[in-house]
């Protein structure tokens, strides 16, 4: 599960500014609710790439 929280983590890193903007600056996922919030912003928000891997990732969730 380490691996998988890292993964959403970098994907969240990387598209924080175009996907989460409306979220402060600070907000990092901690707990799975969070971690569901933030694939769900990138899935919705993204580009074509970044929503195939948030989905990918979900399903692991």
């Amino acid at each position: 599960m380490a691996t998988l929280q890292s993964q959403i983590i970098d994907l969240w890193k990387e598209n924080r500014l175009r996907c989460g903007w409306f979220i402060r600056d600070d907000y990092m996922p901690e707990t799975l609710d969070d971690f569901s919030r933030c694939l769900t912003i990138l899935a919705k928000h993204g580009d074509r790439k970044t929503y195939i891997l948030a989905r990918k990732l979900m399903k692991c969730l």
